[in-house]
């Protein structure tokens, strides 16, 4: 697994490269992130975009890719469900700390 952050804020340049890690992620993790991101998963049929914006916070975007098959999501600040519940997994996959996660 490959995390890269870079030293930019949202609405600005995205900054300099400020964390570059590679992850050997176990049988475990590996199954649990194919079970999550397989095209049988709600994720796929979750709406791309909404409407939601805001002025503090966070845009995740969390994309997938299996074959031929592509989907992403995009959500401000999501406070629970599936794409927060995604994005906090790849982030504890990760091993880096982000804190605070907004």
């Amino acid at each position: 697994m490959h995390t890269k952050v870079s030293s930019g804020a949202g609405g600005y340049e995205p900054g300099i490269l400020g964390l570059d890690l590679v992850r050997s992620m176990s049988s475990d993790y590996t199954r649990q992130l194919r079970d999550t991101m397989s095209v049988n998963s709600t994720f796929w049929n979750t709406e791309a975009q909404d409407s939601t914006v805001g002025l503090d916070g966070a845009e995740w975007i969390i994309e997938s890719r299996v074959g031929d098959n592509y989907h992403f999501v995009d959500r401000w600040t999501p406070s629970n469900g599936l794409i927060q519940d995604i994005g906090l997994l790849f982030l504890a996959l990760s091993g880096a700390n982000f804190d605070p996660v907004y």
